[in-house]
């Protein structure tokens, strides 16, 4: 309760500041929009120009108000403008506006091929085969001969995509024995350095076969077992199709889930890396080009 001369204090403020507001806080005072400091047991208006509020550590919940509304304004035009600079970068990222739209429809296809593998039944007995057929070899020169050869199968034109994915579930196999047997401690890896050296190709080169081998071993890891000997995706398509595209994809195998296709695919989004044009709706979902299973490695745009 307050004593009798607090309330005495009260009621003369109350009585002296009528409809203004005085505020008190470490011997200044902020009253009728005037700021005063006690100095020497004195009183002395502070006319230099400070911010009140600040001076004296508050802040009116209206003033509060205003500043938050400006802070607003100021957050909403930085992530305009943040997305602006991020779509432009987009746009030098991916350069073809061709390649990019045509992402869609190569999404569009692996999608379709990976709902016909949901529904495979399995092949436990094929997996088993294949991996018993990989088996570590001390001997380098042994190992990089079976590497030369898996590397010729999956390139070489006659052979059906089933035999083509068979080469790549065997060079993933390989990978998968190279990281056990010797941890990379570099940027390359033993397995990247020793198929580098017996494909007989530079380093571009065998980041996108190696690049291939990722992808497809990620693709299956939540797939039916052997559902890779139906997969009928173009080999290519791993190097075409964007990364972002591809974490995409393994999040929709493994959550079930359908392809966010307006997070890339939108005509804003469109619009706003390549210019006013309108994606090519009318373009067949088959009608992207794919080129024949045997052939060399194709560059994707984004590194």
């Amino acid at each position: 309760m307050s004593s009798q001369k607090e309330k005495a204090i009260f009621s003369s403020v109350s009585n002296y500041t009528g409809k203004e507001s005085l505020l008190y806080s470490a011997n200044k005072i902020l009253f009728n929009n005037k700021f005063y400091i006690r100095e020497d047991n004195k009183w002395v208006e502070c006319l230099e120009s400070i911010d009140k509020f600040e001076n004296i550590g508050f802040l009116p919940y209206n003033e509060y108000k205003r500043k938050v509304c400006v802070l607003q304004e100021e957050i909403n035009k930085l992530t305009q403008e943040l997305k602006h600079v991020k779509n432009k970068k987009n746009a030098t990222k991916y350069k073809s506006r061709k390649n990019y739209e045509e992402n869609k429809h190569r999404v569009k296809k692996v999608m379709k091929d990976i709902n016909k593998m949901k529904a495979f039944n399995g092949q436990n007995v094929l997996e088993k085969r294949i991996t018993e057929e990989v088996v570590w070899n001390e001997d380098r020169t042994e190992r990089k001969k079976q590497l030369k050869q898996l590397y010729i199968e999956s390139i070489k034109s006659t052979n059906s995509r089933t035999q083509v994915y068979g080469s790549y579930k065997r060079l993933s196999l390989w990978m998968q024995i190279y990281a056990q047997k010797s941890p990379n401690n570099s940027n390359y890896s033993e397995f990247y350095l020793d198929l580098k050296e017996t494909i007989e190709k530079g380093f571009s080169e065998t980041t996108k076969f190696v690049t291939r081998i990722e992808l497809i071993t990620k693709l299956f890891e939540n797939l039916p077992s052997g559902s890779w000997a139906v997969c009928d995706v173009p080999v290519t398509f791993y190097n075409l199709i964007y990364k972002d595209c591809w974490n995409d994809i393994f999040t929709c195998i493994k959550d079930n889930s359908q392809f966010p296709y307006d997070k890339y695919f939108n005509s804003d989004i469109i619009k706003s890396m390549f210019g006013d044009l309108s994606l090519n709706e009318s373009q067949d979902d088959n009608s992207v080009e794919e080129k024949e299973v045997g052939e060399e490695i194709e560059c994707d745009e984004e590194e």
